[in-house]
């Protein structure tokens, strides 16, 4: 099976997730850019510093609505409304982790989430 690396970003100046194509990494005095294209506008966007952008890795799975997770989605359990988790990467793997305090793997429970938000735009829903 192919891995598929992708990212997305949270814009921290524009206050919002970019989905983009990878264009490469540029270092220079030890600060990290991300040369990027925005995939839905087509509109290329130049070098981000790491400063201003928090990356997020897509986790190659989809949700119960086939939906990509990715880092800082905010997932809920359809079943249990109140069940609401933020996707992490922890100990070299992507886990939930739930509102109750209480972790889980992500790989055994993608097909029983639906994403319901990200951290960024929805960080209230895990207040509920």
């Amino acid at each position: 099976m192919k891995r598929e690396i992708k990212f997305r970003t949270w814009d921290i100046k524009r206050k919002k997730i970019i989905h983009f194509i990878w264009n490469g990494i540029i270092s220079e005095y030890n600060i990290i850019s991300f040369e990027v294209v925005e995939e839905e506008e087509k509109e290329y966007l130049g070098c981000l510093p790491d400063n201003e952008v928090i990356l997020m890795q897509y986790t190659g799975l989809k949700d119960s609505k086939g939906i990509e997770i990715y880092e800082g989605d905010i997932v809920q359990n359809p079943g249990d409304k109140t069940h609401i988790g933020e996707i992490v990467f922890r100990n070299g793997a992507f886990w939930i982790d739930w509102n109750d305090m209480t972790s889980g793997n992500l790989f055994g429970d993608n097909e029983i989430v639906s994403i319901v938000g990200n951290i960024y735009e929805n960080s209230k829903l895990l207040t509920v």
